[in-house]
């Protein structure tokens, strides 16, 4: 099977934490607000369920978003 990496259709995200982050686990980032790759602002709900079905995606922001 072939590791491919996903493609984000995000234009923008910024990254927020429930308290410090938590280096190496990062399980109190969450996305505090977002827009589709046309300019669209992401609504809560798509908030969340992107976060759910990307958990490796949202790891990756988080620890860029330190760096």
């Amino acid at each position: 099977m072939k590791n491919e990496k996903m493609e984000i259709d995000i234009k923008s995200i910024e990254i927020g934490w429930n308290g410090k982050p938590d280096y190496p686990e990062f399980a109190n980032a969450y996305i505090e607000s977002a827009c589709w790759s046309d300019g669209t602002d992401m609504t809560e709900d798509e908030i969340e369920n992107w976060e759910e079905e990307n958990p490796d995606t949202l790891y990756e922001l988080s620890y860029e978003s330190l760096i």
